[in-house]
């Protein structure tokens, strides 16, 4: 389990008085389903050429950390006492289809498609673009 996981696991257990092992179970359980290694991996590979690259790389996997973080504490907020977490996690996406309808295995099966060009925003980031001689 990376480090921002067991940190992450760590503090839902003392905000909600939750088992450790239920809150990992279940915070894992979500990182299987939502292919969030996938996506934290392209995340990884976003280039770092400055300062403004870094910055929008470290903000995006912010991002993830904290919707995981979110997502996690959802599904343990409906979870029943000595439920299945995978029975849990689909109650949850029933309950909540608006919400949760992103399916990250199809980005990955779709190579183009939004999802997996995370870099796009930093590339036209104004800061990180060189300036256009025909606007001068």
């Amino acid at each position: 389990m990376p480090c921002s996981s067991r940190s992450t696991v760590v503090e839902i257990v003392r905000e909600r008085e939750e088992p450790v092992r239920r809150v990992a179970s279940v915070h894992l359980a979500l990182d299987r389903r939502l292919e969030l290694a996938w996506l934290r991996d392209r995340i990884l590979e976003l280039p770092r050429a400055d300062l403004w690259q870094t910055l929008a790389r470290a903000a995006l996997r912010d991002d993830l950390y904290k919707t995981h973080r979110a997502l996690t504490s959802a599904v343990l907020e409906r979870l029943p006492p000595l439920s299945n977490d995978d029975a849990a996690i689909d109650a949850w996406v029933q309950a909540t289809p608006q919400q949760s309808s992103v399916n990250l295995g199809n980005a990955r099966r779709h190579p183009g498609s939004s999802w997996t060009r995370l870099d796009n925003p930093v590339r036209r980031s104004p800061r990180a673009r060189q300036p256009d001689p025909a606007e001068q």
